[in-house]
Formats: structure tokens, C-alpha cells, sequence
């Protein structure tokens, strides 16, 4: 959202600038920054909430390929997705670990 977005707004060196830029043109497209979730659902687990779930691949030919669902006739689950996560903690964090690179 454009008030999380803003909290980035400290970025002052001309690689976090660009990578600012990129954040902002992104985040009209798309909000939630998956790459830095991925990595604080490692290094951080506790500001999330999982489920397990059977996660498929598309892998036949046409528009969906590649296209990942869940199989909610799956018997063996093999994802643990994010459901639920603590908002402001987490962007807490990523802007703590930009500042570092804002040096």
C-alpha cells in the first residue's frame, strides 16, 4: 500500500535510489514484495502464519503453463503457505535492512 511504500521514503544513496524507484513501479503492479517475504519467512518465522497445502505446476502446453494452484484434492501436502503475517513488523524490518545498504 502507498503509506508502506512511503516508510522507504529515507532512501538516499543512488543504488537505493534505484532500487526505490523499482520498488514504487512494482508496487503499482503488485503490493506485496515477495522476494523480501520469502527471506523473513526464513529469518524471521514467527511474523507469519502457515498453512501446508498440495501445490501443483501447470506443465501442459497452452496459456497456463507453468501456472502454479493448489490441489485441494491432494493428498500429500508439500508448500507451507503464508497465510496470515504481522503487517507492520514486516515492513519494520525490510526498511531496517535497507537502511544498512543506505549507508
Amino acid at each position: 500500500e502507498k503509506e508502506d511504500m512511503q516508510a522507504f521514503d529515507f532512501i538516499s544513496n543512488p543504488a537505493m535510489e534505484f532500487i526505490n524507484t523499482i520498488m514504487w513501479r512494482y508496487a503499482a503492479l503488485d503490493s506485496a514484495l515477495h522476494d523480501p517475504l520469502s527471506i523473513l519467512a526464513v529469518s524471521d518465522p514467527e511474523l507469519f502464519e502457515y498453512e501446508m497445502v498440495k501445490l501443483n505446476v501447470e506443465t501442459n502446453e497452452g496459456a497456463t503453463r507453468g501456472m502454479t494452484y493448489i490441489d485441494h484434492k491432494g493428498q500429500q501436502n508439500n508448500t507451507k503457505l503464508i497465510t496470515k503475517l504481522e503487517r507492520e513488523q514486516v515492513i519494520k524490518e525490510i526498511v531496517q535492512s535497507l537502511k544498512y545498504y543506505n549507508q
